[in-house]
């Protein structure tokens, strides 16, 4: 296993980079709304800064793993999204990283609210009614 092959690989994932790049966004945006409300903190920094890095290395290591193993994991994610991703095949690191997308596209949407930027009550419904399909697809997996 060539691992500059995989990092290029995962370098070159556009859906890698959308998350890298929302993972940036709200570690920023969440700073500012710390200082706004006057709650900068260095523990509960440092504790995000972990579960972002985590993230980052979960989906490295589903990079790995789809080098070993080719699955398509499409049906487990709603029609909505697989549409707008305009794919008709996604590997582990791309699933896992959808899920992760969402979760930071839902934490950045309430830190721009938090800092009083006008969001339109469409942009909230759709991650929100998103995140509940994708919950209740893994309920129904279960």
């Amino acid at each position: 296993m060539d691992f500059k092959i995989l990092l290029e690989t995962l370098i070159n994932n556009v859906i890698f980079k959308l998350l890298l790049l929302l993972i940036l966004t709200d570690i920023i945006f969440g700073i500012l709304r710390a200082i706004k409300q006057k709650q900068l903190n260095s523990d509960i920094g440092l504790d995000g800064l972990i579960r972002k890095g985590s993230v980052i290395l979960s989906v490295a290591a589903f990079s790995i793993a789809d080098s070993l193993v080719h699955l398509n994991l499409i049906a487990f994610l709603p029609i909505d999204i697989t549409n707008v991703l305009g794919v008709k095949q996604i590997g582990m690191t791309e699933f896992i990283a959808v899920i992760c997308i969402l979760m930071e596209a839902i934490s950045v949407v309430e830190n721009l609210q938090t800092l009083g930027v006008p969001i339109p009550n469409w942009v909230s419904k759709v991650l929100s009614d998103t995140n509940k399909k994708i919950q209740n697809k893994s309920n129904e997996i279960e």
